[in-house]
């Protein structure tokens, strides 16, 4: 059953693969959409593209983010089915998620369990061990923060060779202020999870909070960079503010 699971799992993923080069060539071959880095720079050098390609090239970069990484997991998943382990998938059904913690569950689940073991769980149980709710967000702020940062500055680390220590860590104030956000997010949002006194309905109980909840993590895609040490927090910011209509 786990085998025949494994198959079914490399068949799917090997349609999203070819979903996501179609995507890409049409959106960027065919529709000349910018790649969002390419619409980041255009705007930093002062000739900024309409806000509505802006939000098209964010868009385009959150859903082609989405099926890289479900495939990227996918692969790895289908195979190690196909030998009898019977493992879950890594990245399933994101967009349904009706919470912000659900997403980051379902979005890398094996890159938020390295974290929970390392950081929540130790935490958990070390502090504040008088205040339930206040140590469950601060345990989910030591994993989905500090662990988060801690994890891609030591996978990165060859970044210090190449900038020296300083500019390496000031490089990643970005990616710093990403984790920050989605710490204090999904912590907020396992505090205030409830069960429904009463059905509310397809749209209100299920597609408005979809929406709300891939909305978030699309925006702040903005300064989701560990990779980039090049352009400031101030700089990704600005260009939000552009896409938002709050700056010219």
């Amino acid at each position: 059953m786990t085998q025949l699971k494994g198959v079914k799992l490399a068949v799917w993923i090997l349609v999203l693969a070819i979903v996501r080069v179609c995507l890409v060539e049409i959106v960027h071959g065919r529709l000349q959409l910018p790649m969002f880095d390419d619409n980041l720079l255009q705007y930093l050098a002062r000739h900024p593209w309409p806000r509505f390609v802006g939000w098209a090239s964010l868009v385009s970069f959150f859903v082609e983010d989405l099926l890289s990484m479900t495939v990227f997991g996918g692969v790895i998943i289908a195979t190690a089915r196909l030998a009898g382990f019977r493992l879950l998938r890594n990245t399933y059904r994101p967009l349904e998620s009706t919470t912000l913690a659900e997403f980051w569950n379902r979005y890398y689940f094996y890159y938020k369990e390295l974290l929970v073991d390392h950081f929540f769980y130790p935490t958990f149980v070390r502090c504040l061990r008088g205040h339930r709710r206040l140590r469950m967000f601060f345990a989910t702020f030591a994993a989905a923060c500090v662990g988060n940062l801690l994890f891609h500055f030591i996978r990165d680390i060859h970044f210090v060779g190449e900038m020296g220590l300083w500019r390496a860590v000031v490089g990643q104030q970005s990616h710093a202020f990403y984790t920050f956000v989605l710490a204090i997010s999904v912590g907020l949002s396992q505090m205030r999870r409830a069960p429904q006194l009463a059905p509310r309905g397809w749209l209100r109980g299920r597609l408005l909070p979809c929406l709300w909840v891939s909305s978030f993590f699309c925006l702040i895609h903005v300064f989701d960079a560990p990779l980039d040490r090049e352009h400031s927090l101030g700089q990704r910011a600005e260009f939000l503010f552009y896409l938002l209509g709050v700056s010219t």
